[in-house]
């Protein structure tokens, strides 16, 4: 239960109203366990990243999923995407870049 609250304190602190934090927890869920990291942690990286991205709240399970699939198709994992993250989202969300081939960029590079 105390993961759930984190997860939801970092949902509204990222300005998530209550139904798009609803909405969102399905898809965080799945990825913290697939990233082997708590909730909260979970929900901090994703929703950073989807900052950067400009990307609305009501896509959170759609970016939940393309960090999965990337942590667990390459040689990184989720916290370490997050981190590359951190790096380059902003520079690719300038060139125009989506998060899609941001991430397979990062990929590519964790598996080089």
């Amino acid at each position: 239960m105390t993961q759930a609250a984190e997860a939801q304190a970092f949902l509204a602190m990222a300005g998530y109203d209550t139904n798009s934090i609803l909405e969102s927890m399905p898809g965080l869920l799945n990825l913290a366990a697939s990233g082997n990291v708590d909730l909260g942690r979970a929900a901090d990286i994703t929703t950073n990243i989807m900052s950067a991205f400009n990307i609305e709240a009501e896509r959170t399970g759609e970016v939940a999923d393309i960090l999965a699939y990337a942590s667990a198709n390459a040689n990184t994992n989720l916290e370490q995407m997050g981190e590359a993250m951190k790096y380059v989202a902003p520079t690719s969300n300038t060139l125009g870049l989506s998060i899609e081939d941001t991430a397979a960029a990062i990929m590519a590079v964790s598996d080089a």
